[in-house]
């Protein structure tokens, strides 16, 4: 039995050609998510997962709560520069806050139809 086979035989077909493909980009990503995950780490610091398997779990398998993640890093390093002694839970309050005004304290004549929108960056 060759390599292939058995990897079919044995790996794609207990656990599944999408499982499998999954664990396969997993463990080719591993160095390059492990420089992410430090990365949200230290802008995120306790709002990031607690280890880089948790990230990794977030990724790859639970992709809106990642979404969610990838936002939050975004907007926090996005005020890197200006938040101080600001705790990263307080920056994304605020954060909200201000998109939410954005919103309901537009006064032009689509608000009453809904036809505008408000981009986050």
């Amino acid at each position: 039995m060759e390599k292939n086979e058995w990897y079919k035989q044995h790996v794609v077909d207990k656990y599944g050609k999408y499982k499998t493909d999954e664990l396969e980009k997993m463990i080719k990503n591993k160095a390059s998510d492990r420089k992410q995950y430090s990365k949200y780490k230290e802008v995120l610091v306790k709002e990031a997962p607690k280890s880089s398997t948790d990230f990794g779990e977030l990724k790859y398998n639970k992709i809106s709560e990642y979404k969610k993640l990838k936002e939050d890093f975004n907007i926090v390093n996005s005020y890197k520069v200006d938040f101080g002694k600001i705790t990263t839970k307080k920056i994304l309050e605020l954060d909200k806050l201000a998109f939410e005004a954005k919103i309901s304290n537009q006064i032009s004549k689509y608000k009453k139809t809904r036809q505008f929108c408000c981009f986050r960056i």
